[in-house]
């Protein structure tokens, strides 16, 4: 039981570092192509200091918040739904309650979606003059 445990530590461990390490290649990549297809007009309007606060503002989030942020994530996930299925084995009346409090919680976090979008927005464009 202890070699499992330790083998699929490991084994999450691995996923979760090739998933972050994948991920911000690809965004690195992405970026790198949509600002070298941009217009004259994109680098008139954009100061090169705004265009530099934003690659290493999402790039250092990917590298330092993204980490711990996907970890917690992956332990919530499986923790929920081992807590779902014990639910439903020991009283499967509760499985209503917890239905009604994934779908709440979809409903909050598509809610609140454009507030944060909004919000790194603002934080984008009051460190922009930093730069």
């Amino acid at each position: 039981m202890t070699a499992a445990y330790i083998l699929f530590s490991i084994g999450r461990s691995l996923l979760i570092s090739h998933f972050i390490v994948t991920s911000a290649t690809n965004i690195h990549n992405k970026m790198v192509e949509q600002v070298s297809r941009a217009t004259i007009q994109f680098f008139d309007i954009n100061p090169m200091g705004h265009i530099l606060t934003r690659f290493s503002k999402d790039l250092g989030a990917i590298d330092a918040i993204f980490v711990a942020l996907i970890t917690y994530i992956v332990y919530g996930f499986f923790r929920a739904v081992t807590v779902g299925i014990m639910l439903a084995i020991i009283n499967i009346w509760m499985v209503i309650p917890l239905l009604i409090s994934v779908a709440y919680a979809v409903y909050v976090v598509r809610v609140s979606q454009a507030a944060m979008i909004e919000a790194q927005r603002f934080d984008a464009v009051t460190r922009g003059p930093i730069h």
